[in-house]
């Protein structure tokens, strides 16, 4: 194999490999949806109720919230707002999710407040902002 040959497989597999990583689903972060500890919650996305914004979360830990876009009970994407790192029994976590010009918007209360807004088409992170809790 010459070096040319071998220098276009290895870019071949290179934007293979990145056509597919927007294809990469994030793992699950709540496998059980209790409502006592885990709290679950979906938006319809159209009058059809085949496309839905699942919203999971921890009542009472900084668990974080779990977005996941579905299409036809199919995850199109999922993914997640990072907690703050604070002791669970220190808690009380609030969510509010809105959906606002194709754009999630996140509120997310505990020990601090988390304002994140997702793109609604693919989930991606768009902007991030902690705040103290007044």
């Amino acid at each position: 194999m010459t070096m040319k040959t071998f220098a276009l497989v290895i870019l071949t597999l290179g934007l293979s490999f990145l056509s597919h990583a927007a294809d990469v689903i994030e793992e699950r972060w709540f496998p059980h949806v209790d409502g006592g500890f885990t709290k679950g919650e979906f938006i319809d996305l159209g009058t059809n109720t085949t496309e839905r914004l699942y919203i999971r979360y921890g009542l009472i830990s900084d668990s974080g919230v779990e977005l996941e876009r579905t299409t036809n009970n199919a995850v199109v994407w999922r993914a997640h707002v990072a907690p703050l790192g604070v002791i669970h029994s220190k808690y009380h976590h609030l969510v509010n999710v809105r959906i606002e010009d194709n754009k999630i918007l996140v509120t997310s209360i505990g020990a601090k407040q988390i304002f994140e807004i997702h793109a609604l088409k693919t989930g991606a992170l768009i902007s991030r902002k902690v705040l103290e809790v007044k």
